[in-house]
């Protein structure tokens, strides 16, 4: 298993050095999901816990992080259109750490895809938008990749 480490800021020439050497940043455990803790309805689920109310079923393809911010925003689905990229805090209310390929709850978060990770809003600090933090659900590591890669995406709302 994946060991957790505190997520932490990275300065400006480390993260060049971590990004240029593929070395992954990992987040401290964030869910254990508990019974209850999710409700699914028809294409969405609401996690009783957040009260965000999030995309059951991730976009089948996968694209850029501008594609992946649009595509979010353009979502509608359980009778609203708020959608929105959730940011990386956000969607690492999704990890179980006791669950591992996938790393969050299938009953509530079927087909999560395990192959690349998932685009949050959240930029790397001192790159603007070169960088976006990423969530892979392989094993729960929160990463950062080039704006320019093809990644998953998982839309969030809170106004349902």
């Amino acid at each position: 298993m994946v060991s957790r480490f505190e997520r932490w800021t990275v300065g400006v020439g480390l993260a060049f050095a971590l990004v240029t050497a593929s070395v992954v940043a990992t987040r401290p455990s964030r869910a254990f999901a508990p019974p209850g803790r999710f409700t699914v309805g028809t294409g969405t689920v609401i996690d009783t816990q957040t009260k965000l109310t999030w995309q059951a079923v991730p976009a089948t393809t996968t694209s850029t992080w501008s594609a992946a911010t649009s595509y979010c925003q353009n979502l509608a689905l359980g009778g609203s259109s708020g959608w929105r990229l959730p940011s990386v805090g956000e969607l690492q209310t999704l990890v179980d750490d006791s669950r591992m390929a996938p790393a969050t709850d299938p009953t509530a978060f079927p087909s999560t895809p395990i192959d690349v990770g998932f685009w949050t809003s959240s930029s790397v600090a001192g790159f603007g938008s070169t960088y976006g933090w990423a969530v892979s659900f392989r094993d729960g590591s929160s990463i950062f990749h080039f704006a320019s890669d093809s990644l998953h995406m998982r839309c969030v709302t809170s106004s349902l």
